[in-house]
């Protein structure tokens, strides 16, 4: 019976530490201040995981990507989170989607720089985490 009483105070130990870790172990987050491990136009992320999309997602997934491109949409996902549509052109197809970690001031039209991390493609190469750099 002490036996039953210690397995079972060792499993709650494992479980408070377990879910004190993960509750509080921090997310990797985009700092402006890092660098990116590659930076492109939009249109050259686009064109590679369009190309071949098995590589680039070797390549790319999991990385920080920095790209430069014109903001087509601004908008918010279904967590609140700032969005943005990026492509090469002003009257060009979306190539990019990406998801601000904090709100930006970002407008249509303008010519921007975002950093963020890559989780592959959808109908756009996706960029979560990530922050408008300032010029």
């Amino acid at each position: 019976m002490k036996l039953i009483g210690r397995l079972l105070q060792l499993i709650i130990v494992i479980g408070i530490v377990a879910f004190l870790v993960l509750k509080f172990m921090p997310s990797h987050t985009t700092k402006a201040s890092e660098p990116a491990d590659f930076a492109m136009e939009a249109k050259a992320l686009f064109q590679a995981f369009e190309f071949n999309e098995t590589q680039a997602s070797k390549q790319y997934i999991g990385k920080s990507i920095q790209v430069d491109g014109f903001v087509l949409e601004v908008d918010r996902d279904q967590n609140g989170s700032q969005t943005l549509l990026l492509s090469d052109r002003l009257d060009g197809d979306p190539l990019i989607f990406a998801t601000l970690q904090a709100d930006n001031t970002a407008q249509v039209g303008e010519k921007v720089t975002v950093k963020g991390q890559c989780t592959g493609m959808l109908f756009e190469v996706v960029l979560n985490k990530g922050v408008v750099l300032k010029d």
